[in-house]
């Protein structure tokens, strides 16, 4: 339990889930043609429970999700404008954290980049 005064007030906070519970990370990459990270890329993680996470790529960086080892995730990407999904590819995907670290979405360029 944890104890915490402001103004006066008293707040008590307590943990739902033991200590023990382990985490695991589930990252979502997207790569367009030539293996390069897709930026701005719209990520949608839901559990069986109904519960929503979202996320984003960038340049350098995964979307990510952690949840305990097992979770089943539905993820959702939608593309920024100038990409489709490659072919074969499907949207969504699902996945069990801990089970799988990273998904790789390939997607196909079908325009130039707006400046």
């Amino acid at each position: 339990m944890l104890e915490l005064s402001i103004g006066g007030q008293t707040y008590l906070w307590r943990r739902v889930r033991p200590p023990t519970d382990s985490q695991a990370a589930l990252n979502v990459f997207v790569i367009d043609e030539q293996g390069r990270f897709v930026n701005g890329v719209k990520v949608e993680f839901r559990e069986s429970t109904g519960l929503v996470s979202n996320g984003g790529t960038s340049f350098d960086r995964a979307a990510g999700f952690v949840a305990v080892p097992g979770v089943i995730v539905t993820i959702h990407a939608r593309l920024p404008a100038g990409y489709i999904f490659a072919p074969g590819r499907v949207n969504p995907v699902s996945a069990a954290v801990g089970s799988t670290a990273e998904v790789r979405i390939r997607v196909v360029r079908t325009s130039a980049p707006q400046a």
